[in-house]
Parts: structure tokens; sequence; C-alpha cells
């Protein structure tokens, strides 16, 4: 379903290399985010896995992402898309200890990026603040990591 959805924006083609970093305290939601269903919190990530195999991310100025991890490393290709038509792809090698994580995100232009924020007491949500090389001014970011086994294929999903 996630390479499909990157064939209809246009983005299954080879991603570049680039890389990213999280741990900086939650932001408040901005004004067009809507907020995030709330999980319950645990000590433990769900199926002991604190990164799992996808994260859906959203930036400032409308901008949305998709980072899928490649298999269980801390390597992640990343596909952002913009409402204006603009698209983005790069690499993200993540770092960090517990929840917080440190995201580093590189472009063959040599641009990057560095994200930090921190995974949520529900293993779900991440929020933090990114810089970029070409914008030092501190946004606000937030993903939702999905786990394929917490995720009913709709060829599943009762009708």
């Amino acid at each position: 379903m996630i390479r499909r959805l990157l064939l209809v924006l246009g983005l299954a083609a080879a991603p570049l290399a680039a890389a990213a970093t999280v741990a900086p305290p939650p932001i408040p939601p901005q004004p067009d985010w809507p907020p995030l269903p709330q999980s319950e919190p645990s000590e433990r990530p769900p199926h002991g896995d604190a990164l799992g195999q996808v994260w859906e991310e959203d930036e400032v100025s409308g901008w949305r992402g998709v980072w899928i991890r490649r298999g269980t490393s801390t390597v992640f290709d990343a596909y952002w898309w913009h409402p204006a038509g603009e698209r983005v792809q790069a690499v993200l090698e993540l770092s960090g200890r517990g929840r917080e994580v440190t995201l580093h995100r590189q472009h063959p232009d040599g641009q990057s990026c560095r994200y930090e924020g921190r995974i949520a007491a529900n293993w779900t949500d991440v929020a933090g603040r990114y810089t970029c090389s070409w914008e030092a001014t501190p946004m606000p970011w937030r993903a939702r990591i999905v786990r394929i086994a917490d995720v009913t294929p709709a060829v599943l999903s009762p009708q």
C-alpha cells in the first residue's frame, strides 16, 4: 500500500542520500494541525520495537512526509510533498537514547537538516523541532509511528 501511494505521488524513484535526529520537549500543535489521537502510555514499546516500520510526518507550511524504515536499521528512505506540488526525497539516519531521537537528513547538493524530538509515552507520537542549512530558525515537526503488526490491510478489513 505504501509503495502504491509512493507510485501515485511520483516518489517511487531511488532515494537521495540524507540523514536526521530528535530530542527536545513536545511542541504544541500548529493551528492548522488537527490533534493527534492519544494512546495509553507504556514503559515498553509495542512489539519490542520503538521505531516501527513507517513514520507519517508533518512539518510547517503544509509539508507532509513518509519515512520508510530499512528493515530493523536506523536508516529511513524519506519522501516529502507540498500542496503546491514540490517533492523531496532523502535518506534519514536516526540516533538517540530512550525516547529522545535525532535524525540527520543530508541532500546530495550539500544541504542538510537536523530533526530533534521525543517519542511520547504511547510509543506512537513523536514531536520536536528541526533546523536546516537554509533556515536556522527551529521549526516544529511531528510524526506518527506505524507498526505493521498494528495495521489491518484494507483487503482484510470488515466491510
